[in-house]
């Protein structure tokens, strides 16, 4: 019986996944991090409501828990408590991603910033650093990507009213 258990083990990618399994402690679970927990007010309230639920689950299955971050791992442990099996496995960098050139509709050089575009992420405290840096008088742009979450509408209204906003591109989807 033992053997069956660990031979049908699952690997969840993500905690929310689990709401939809029968987790088993021998399941596990990768964690990258706790903030729709630890900052509820960054996140839509649906998304809070499922990870509490998604959490709860894990924490009565005892389920194995791998964290991407020794900060995601103390989180959880400040809410729920050790589970039995828990790890942090830093992804791997891979040095072969990098230097793929800069995108051609963006010239010279530029400060990227990937994400959901929103108050979690802190784009605003981006944009105003850079614009007092003056890194766009030596021909620096701003860029940022994501896709929308709360907070957006703000972030494009502060990269609109920014001095030199020709050197910040906002892309929202």
């Amino acid at each position: 019986l033992e053997f069956r258990r660990v031979l049908f083990r699952s690997l969840h990618m993500d905690p929310s996944t689990v709401v939809h399994a029968a987790l088993r402690a021998s399941d596990i679970v990768l964690c990258h991090d706790l903030g729709p927990l630890t900052h509820p007010e960054l996140f839509a309230p649906a998304v809070g409501d499922l990870y509490r639920r998604a959490y709860a689950v894990v924490s009565r299955a005892d389920a194995r828990m791998v964290f991407v971050s020794q900060a995601s791992m103390d989180a959880y442990r400040d809410l729920y408590g050790d589970n039995s099996d828990m790890r942090v496995i830093y992804p791997a960098i891979r040095a072969e991603i990098g230097g793929q050139g800069a995108p051609v509709a963006i010239p010279g050089p530029f400060l990227l910033t990937v994400g959901s575009v929103g108050n979690r992420k802190n784009q605003a405290a981006s944009i105003a650093a850079f614009a007092r840096s003056g890194l766009h008088q030596s021909g620096v742009s701003y860029v940022i990507c994501g896709a929308r979450e709360p907070g957006a509408d703000a972030v494009a209204a502060l990269a609109a009213a920014t001095p030199n906003r020709k050197s910040t591109r906002l892309e929202l989807q």
